[in-house]
């Protein structure tokens, strides 16, 4: 997708030098403050920035160009943060909307089992998909080998501008290594029947982890992302305990063997407000290659507001920079704001994931096993049916390219268009934004943006 944009930069920067008449700002310029005297404007689409003084800020709003020197001029346009007034950003937007609401299934999200021998307080399986809790469900080994490659046939049919070369398949849960004879069989039918490029993940409570599962999943190269909110006295607030002293040994023997694997922490009102004694607790004991910090989905949202996280997750951010170990999400984000790179979707389900479920079922979301307004038999399904069902489409529409509210927000190319669980729930619409989680994504794009030039 960066050489999508990249392309129409260039086009609008040969237009706009080409061109004659007057000036104006890019339809996604966005003004930020850095001090008395000077200001960064910010390109939301290209993720393209450049420090200006207000003096000529006010120039360049006034159209007092001849005042400016003619390589800053060029810059800002050869950036897309100048353009020809001429511009119609409405055709602009509506040819990359026909290009993001393409489907590429990069994504596979596998449900090998909707069992789990933990019981957290938390848990959105638990507390929304309540045919999960009902029945304990194991993926047979003929539905995973299905599931896979119909994944991978979604996938050669992906529009080539958004499909990746390099898929990532996570398994998820319920507890993925309840079912270990189904993970043994799809982890070496994926590797020998599709190679050893694409990133494997299995995201597990850690309870069943062992040593010679542990050696074995490091030989077919799978990484491990093992979910824990703290100290035991911190994570048994919320999450089941009871295996507390087993999940610690594993993590210590991953890192101990070098294993690749990261700490999954979700922010809940016990461990919010220690989080960076906590984070500095997981690099003693634990020492992960990487933390993923969860931003709080509901049930969890009623204790806590996603925005109260917004200092939080920065200080843990912040921390990570200067321990040399990623904190994500917002890690991510910097990445691409650095690269350059349009950070589409936060999960992959704007267009580019697809899940598979132990009662034959295929969703777009991982999160949402009973909603049938999202969810089919995967029976009824093959490549043509997938893509031009309507469920799967109403998602796209979705995305943040499709709505007039996420087009002029600031954090319109790093936010990722938020999570279609949390809105549903909250809102009861995939398609209406939590404001609580924008007023966060805002506010982390605008840090994010200081603390890039400053680190410049």
């Amino acid at each position: 997708m960066k050489e999508v944009l990249e392309k129409y930069k260039n086009e609008i920067s040969k237009k706009t030098l080409r061109g004659k008449g007057k000036l104006k700002f890019n339809y996604f310029i966005h003004i930020i403050d850095l001090n008395k005297e000077e200001v960064l404007l910010f390109n939301s689409l290209f993720l393209e920035s450049k420090k200006i003084s207000k003096k000529k800020l006010n120039d360049i709003k006034h159209n007092k160009l001849n005042k400016i020197d003619n390589e800053l001029i060029q810059d800002l346009i050869g950036r897309g943060i100048l353009v020809n007034q001429c511009f119609k950003f409405f055709d602009l937007t509506k040819t990359l909307e026909s290009i993001f609401s393409a489907w590429a299934f990069n994504n596979l999200y596998l449900i090998p089992s909707s069992a789990c021998n933990l019981r957290c307080k938390y848990c959105y399986v638990k507390n929304y998909n309540s045919g999960f809790n009902n029945n304990i469900l194991l993926m047979t080994k003929k539905e995973a080998k299905s599931a896979i490659d119909l994944f991978f046939e979604l996938s050669a049919n992906g529009l080539k501008e958004r499909t990746s070369d390099v898929k990532k398949i996570t398994f998820f849960g319920g507890e993925p290594l309840v079912n270990i004879s189904l993970l043994y069989f799809a982890l070496k039918y994926i590797r020998s029947k599709y190679g050893q490029a694409h990133t494997i993940i299995i995201v597990t409570n850690g309870t069943l982890l062992n040593k010679k599962l542990i050696n074995y999943l490091r030989d077919v190269n799978v990484k491990l992302v093992v979910s824990l909110d703290g100290p035991k006295e911190i994570n048994k607030s919320y999450r089941d305990s009871k295996y507390y002293d087993k999940i610690i040994a594993s993590l210590k023997y991953l890192s101990n063997i070098s294993y690749n694997f990261s700490i999954s922490c979700t922010m809940n009102p016990a461990n919010s407000s220690k989080i960076i004694k906590i984070l500095k607790w997981f690099k003693k004991e634990i020492s992960p290659n990487g933390i993923d910090l969860n931003l709080p989905l509901p049930p969890l949202t009623k204790e806590l507001k996603i925005s109260d996280c917004i200092d939080l997750m920065w200080e843990g951010f912040l921390w990570g920079e200067k321990e040399s170990l990623p904190v994500n999400p917002i890690f991510t984000k910097l990445l691409c704001l650095n690269n350059k790179t349009f950070y589409y979707d936060e999960c992959g389900q704007g267009g580019g994931q697809i899940a598979f479920f132990p009662n034959k079922k295929v969703s777009v979301c991982h999160a949402m096993e009973t909603n049938q307004i999202f969810t089919k038999r995967i029976n009824e399904y093959n490549v043509r049916k997938i893509i031009d069902n309507k469920c799967f489409d109403e998602w796209n529409r979705c995305n943040c390219l499709n709505r007039e509210d996420c087009l002029r927000c600031i954090a319109f190319g790093l936010c990722g268009g938020g999570c279609k669980f949390n809105n549903l729930v909250k809102k009861n619409n995939i398609c209406i934004n939590d404001e609580d989680y924008c007023r966060y994504q805002r506010e982390i794009t605008k840090r994010l943006l200081i603390y890039s030039y400053e680190k410049k």
